[in-house]
């Protein structure tokens, strides 16, 4: 079965094997969107489609199987979107609960959400369709889309701690990094633009891939300079004589916890970081000659590399077939019998390899390898 037009192959494939199922009388094992609807009492189509075959069997020895079930690549690819954004959200939200505050880290969160669904919102706008193409594009830009919003919140909260009021630390902190931001990010459309204008098979493949890049950053953009600061402005607290803002609330446990916790972190970017970078930094401008032609050579180093042939460029990488096709040719005259039995040979030969999963015949005809 194939799909056509707008419809989702996933579902098409999940019915298909729900019928197969049915018809087979073999349990089947829901995922867990489906376990959940059922909680409420709401059964998917899959469900009535596999309750259906399997109160009407096939009569006699008619068996069903499923087989070259193509879906899973895009089930597959949705299911590492979903654990990459997650993984993401998760390593945002830590790493600036560490360094900065949690209400810091929680909307840098909350915008990476945001950009992610509104390039969506913009793709389906622009007549871009969710593939395997646009799905990696996201699973690519997943790691920039949150850059911007973590210059701004740093920066706003540097002013916070430094004394401002929230309103005002969010505006001129916004403000300050405002076209540093507008050029990093622009940098990297220009980077993957280019794209846009590939001709022939590789251009119609690959032209969704910037597209989607360029919704998802232009989204993350605005959300980093509009929506952030707002938010930061409203839910951060002044900080008074240098205190946190958490004491007074908290239990004494909790204070004494958080401001050690403070105090190491000061300790180890100010005093241990902050040391080596300021003798690497003088050492660099002190020779700065010297790094300049070193940053030069490796430039040259590389290019040199790469059009010597020793790093090899592959714009598509071949990957495996999952699928072997054999032809038996038999003399002309052959009795369609003997032809099924050499061909019942081959197969019980192939079936002996553990990694093939299903075998589909043809006999009286030929497969055409293209």
């Amino acid at each position: 079965m194939y799909k056509t037009g707008d419809q989702d192959a996933i579902e098409i494939a999940s019915l298909v094997k729900a019928f197969a199922a049915g018809k087979a009388r073999e349990p089947i094992e829901w995922d867990w969107q489906t376990r959940l609807k059922n909680l409420f009492g709401i059964e998917t189509e899959a469900q009535q489609v596999y309750r259906e075959a399997y109160n009407s069997p096939y009569p006699h020895n008619l068996t069903i199987r499923t087989h070259s079930n193509l879906s899973r690549f895009i089930e597959d690819r949705l299911n590492l979107l979903e654990r990459n954004g997650l993984w993401g959200l998760l390593f945002v939200f830590l790493s600036l609960l560490v360094f900065l505050n949690w209400r810091v880290a929680f909307w840098v969160m909350m915008g990476l959400v945001v950009s992610v669904a509104g390039s969506i919102v913009m793709m389906q706008l622009l007549g871009a369709t969710l593939n395997l193409i646009s799905m990696f594009g996201l699973i690519v830009v997943l790691g920039l889309i949150v850059d911007d919003a973590i210059v701004v919140s740093e920066n706003v909260y540097a002013r916070v701690e430094a004394g401002e009021p929230p309103r005002v630390a969010a505006v001129r902190g916004a403000q300050e990094v405002t076209w540093p931001v507008i050029i990093a990010v622009t940098t990297t459309i220009a980077a993957f633009a280019p794209l846009l204008f590939v001709e022939g098979r590789i251009g119609d493949f690959m032209g969704v891939l910037p597209v989607v890049v360029m919704c998802a950053l232009s989204v993350s953009l605005l959300e980093a300079l509009s929506i952030l600061p707002a938010h930061l402005a409203k839910s951060l607290k002044p900080i008074r004589n240098g205190g946190d803002h958490n004491k007074g609330r908290a239990r004494p446990f909790l204070a004494r916890l958080v401001n050690s916790f403070r105090g190491a972190e000061a300790h180890v970017v100010k005093d241990v970081l902050g040391a080596w970078y300021e003798r690497l930094l003088r050492l660099a401008i002190a020779y700065r000659y010297v790094v300049i032609a070193a940053v030069v050579s490796l430039m040259l180093l590389a290019v040199g590399l790469i059009h010597g042939g020793h790093v090899p460029f592959v714009l598509i990488q071949k990957m495996d077939s999952e699928t072997v096709l054999a032809n038996l040719d038999m003399p002309i005259g052959t009795p369609a019998a003997r032809t099924l039995e050499a061909i019942e040979q081959v197969e019980h030969a192939v079936l002996e390899d553990p990694d093939v999963q299903s075998i589909w015949t043809v006999v009286g005809a030929q497969l055409d390898a293209d």
